[in-house]
């Protein structure tokens, strides 16, 4: 599967492989406090500067690199684990694109532009959730989710209009896990093409080798 790249642009959007987030309404909030992620895939991005400084964010666009500013069309698909389902209404999952859209206008000071497309189906992939939320393996597993879903979809969807990829995943995220109980749920993050490197040395360049 090979990503596109924006007219006029040379570089891929964010990294140009994926941005993953969870399904639930809580992948908005801040992880509990105390909850810090494995390492690897990055868990999110920091707007604790524009929180206490609302003035900056008029001048986001300043600090966004002039190869990745414009519009972005991203791909959203909502994916299932072998032994959890997903919610498979689209009216939640599009209020949260329009949200994330809205998100990224606003911290680039428009220099940003998201298109995202939700895509009608659901994908079921071949592993349980514990599988791909393996702490101990979380760069690797992480990046494995997303081979998966790209064997599954592959056939299906052209991946070549799009420069970002959004997974929405069953269950929550683990960085609310209030109790601490529930180790196979996933970390939300962001995926780079540096952890397909890491992980999948042969998926460079935007393409994923499945």
């Amino acid at each position: 599967m090979r990503f596109g790249t924006p007219p006029g642009r040379t570089t891929p959007f964010l990294l140009a492989i994926s941005l993953t987030f969870l399904a639930q309404a809580a992948w908005a909030v801040p992880p509990v406090p105390g909850k810090h992620g494995p390492p690897g895939p990055r868990e999110g991005f920091s707007t604790s500067g524009l929180r206490s400084n609302l003035s900056l964010l008029a001048r986001q666009g300043e600090l966004i690199r002039t190869e990745t500013q414009g519009t972005y069309n991203t791909l959203a698909i909502r994916v299932a684990f072998s032994d959890t389902p997903i919610d498979s209404s689209t009216a939640y999952y599009s209020r949260l694109l329009l949200f994330m859209s809205q998100y990224w206008s606003q911290v680039s000071g428009g220099a940003v532009t998201l298109t995202p497309t939700l895509w009608d189906s659901v994908f079921t992939l071949p592993h349980p959730m514990a599988y791909y939320g393996d702490d101990a393996r979380f760069q690797e597993r992480t990046v494995f989710m997303v081979r998966d879903l790209v064997a599954l979809a592959d056939s299906t969807i052209d991946f070549r209009p799009f420069q970002s990829l959004v997974i929405f995943h069953a269950g929550k995220g683990q960085e609310v896990d209030v109790n601490n109980d529930s180790h196979e749920e996933l970390w939300s993050a962001f995926i780079t093409k540096e952890d397909f490197k890491a992980v999948l040395p042969d998926s460079t360049g935007g393409v994923i080798k499945t």
